[in-house]
């Protein structure tokens, strides 16, 4: 009895060691299969990414010619312009993939925008005899501009004050640097006080800041912004925008009179055209979508990229 007792306790020891090898290596075995799982999906993430780059860069190509074809058909910058087509989600060809097939095509979508038509924030501060000094006309127009948005209009000095020291001053002829850096976009107001997200949320769609000081373009002008500059009502902005029609001002003489705007509104802030403009791009390839926002400056036949980030 002991011998039978002692074959089945070693039977019983030898299938249990085999139960638990077997265990041991199917978790070995997952273990090996999820890895290399995750390996195959971050190669493929990888390659989605490199892919959705390279298709950014094809957007703001595409931007830069569009706005270059666009100096040959006149000066004049206006809604009813090819640039300011709006180009809906497109499945994009093999072409942009360097002719492979692949599963998934990428999809692309976006917009130019006229950042002239925008307050220019960099109109607020302006060279002077005795250094860097606050413009009064715009700075009276910020005033009336967030005044409309419901804003604090002490908002408007906070901003004067943070880009006087980004100019520099000229002592002995000689141009000595910025005390401070300048600010590149929007977002960077959120430095002075005052300024949350939820201001420049509200803002963006109104002002901007750009490298340089620049005209308002009369023919893009956001109601808002052009009541602001004009010292009248929005709703009365909204009715000379829509008077204006389909049609654009070709000069500022032309925009003048069909404005009825008298000899005591300063002709000088205002423009047709416009040399900086704003593309908004978004990118769907495989499971990598991306949005970009670029700021393009134009000077004649040549478009740079001043910045771009990712929404």
């Amino acid at each position: 009895m002991g011998r039978i007792s002692s074959r089945k306790c070693a039977r019983g020891a030898a299938i249990v060691s085999v139960i638990l090898v077997v265990a041991l290596v199917s978790t070995i075995v997952a273990s090996l299969f999820v890895r290399e799982h995750v390996a195959i999906r971050s190669v493929a993430n990888r390659q989605d990414l490199a892919q959705s780059r390279w298709i950014e860069r094809m957007a703001i190509d595409w931007g830069r010619f569009v706005l270059q074809a666009d100096t040959r058909l006149g000066q004049v910058d206006h809604p009813g312009e090819l640039w300011a087509t709006r180009v809906d989600e497109t499945v994009l060809d093999e072409t942009v993939t360097a002719g492979a097939r692949l599963e998934q095509l990428p999809r692309l979508r976006g917009q130019i925008f006229d950042a002239q038509g925008l307050f220019n924030l960099s109109n607020l501060v302006e060279a002077g005899t005795a250094g860097p000094q606050a413009s009064p006309r715009h700075l009276a127009a910020f005033r009336r501009l967030l005044a409309s948005l419901d804003l604090p209009e002490s908002l408007a000095e906070l901003t004067v004050a943070r880009l006087l020291p980004t100019l520099g001053r000229v002592v002995d002829g000689v141009q000595m640097p910025a005390e401070q850096p300048r600010l590149l976009r929007l977002t960077d107001l959120r430095e002075i006080r005052g300024f949350d997200e939820a201001t420049i949320r509200r803002l963006s769609d109104h002002a901007i800041l750009l490298p340089a000081r620049t005209n308002l373009n009369l023919n893009t002008a956001t109601p808002e912004v052009l009541a602001a500059y004009l010292d009248v009502d929005p709703a009365q902005a909204r009715q000379l925008i829509s008077e204006r029609g389909e049609s654009f001002y070709r000069d500022i003489s032309d925009a003048q009179a069909r404005m009825r705007l008298g000899e005591e509104v300063d002709m000088g802030l205002f423009s047709v055209s416009s040399d900086y403009f704003l593309v908004r791009g978004m990118v769907r390839f495989g499971r990598i979508e991306n949005e970009l926002m670029s700021l393009l400056h134009r000077t004649g036949n040549t478009v740079e990229v001043q910045w771009q980030y990712r929404l």
